[in-house]
């Protein structure tokens, strides 16, 4: 349920904890294994942002972080443009190692949570939603191609919906995400320095305006240079070639747009796996 963070290399960051003498944490938003993300207090802007917090061992070879960087100089209104933009890294040493870290807009929960959760009257609801949406996925992806970059991996988990909570007072967010649950068991070993887990916060209930933010660019690459391996992707949104040959390219992004504009419409995937099943080619 929890993971191993000292096996994973995660870093044990801890509820209350301040970093970079400016993100104080608040609560955990998800782990998964190669980082931690927290929701964090911006002393210095007065706001929530998202703290990613990647695996040990990452600094100076972080391919996220280099996409990240170079949309940040673009001089794009990224959010604008539907896209989570970078709003500050650095890096913080750790029991297991250094650990790059990097800055994000707070954003809600998935898209196709948040379709789920508003249980749309009809079917026709849910296909207008699921178009409204599709068609903000469609105009990030097409700005990222201009500019050379493959997303590589599009699907529901990447794809969530930008908040309209600005309060800032701790227990308001807290009314909406729950208080932070410490997990002290002793079956689970952790870090050096952590003496308990975090379960993940609830966001279904924050308030939204519409808009989406297309996350996680750590299977990103170039136009015209693939990963030898292939991508990271579900084999339920994986094209045919990348399953068979391990060729990704934009038509991968395209491809995985209309698996996911699927599952929004209809809240079952269109090609069928086991749970947890990634695509890496026949290179992998």
């Amino acid at each position: 349920m929890y993971g191993c963070l000292y096996a994973w290399r995660l870093s044990p960051a801890c509820l209350e904890d301040i970093l970079n003498q400016r993100y104080t944490i608040v609560h955990k938003l998800g782990n998964g294994g190669f980082a931690v993300v927290w929701l964090a207090w911006d002393e210095r802007d007065t706001r929530w942002v998202s703290l990613k917090i990647v695996q040990a061992g990452q600094a100076g070879k972080c391919k996220e972080l280099d996409f990240l960087r170079y949309l940040a100089q673009l001089g794009i209104d990224l959010e604008d443009n539907f896209i989570c933009p970078l709003l500050d890294d650095f890096q913080i040493q750790g029991p297991n190692g250094c650990h790059v870290c990097m800055v994000f807009p707070f954003a809600g929960s998935s898209v196709f949570d948040e379709i789920d959760n508003t249980m749309p009257a009809t079917r026709q609801e849910r296909v207008e939603i699921a178009r409204q949406y599709g068609r903000q996925l469609a105009h990030a992806v097409t700005l990222l191609h201009s500019v050379g970059i493959v997303h590589g991996d599009i699907t529901a988990a990447n794809v969530l919906t930008q908040i309209s909570f600005r309060q800032s007072s701790l227990d308001e967010l807290y009314e909406y995400t729950g208080v932070p649950e410490r997990v002290v068991d002793r079956r689970w070993r952790t870090s050096p320095g952590c003496e308990y887990l975090v379960s993940a916060a609830s966001l279904s209930g924050l308030p939204t305006n519409g808009r989406i933010l297309l996350i996680d660019f750590s299977e990103a690459f170039w136009i015209g240079h693939p990963p030898a391996r292939g991508l990271g992707i579900p084999i339920t949104s994986a094209t045919p070639e990348c399953l068979y040959s391990g060729a990704a390219s934009p038509s991968s992004d395209i491809w995985a747009i209309a698996c996911l504009l699927f599952r929004w419409w209809s809240g079952q995937h269109l090609f069928k796996a086991r749970t947890g099943m990634r695509c890496r080619g026949s290179g992998s």
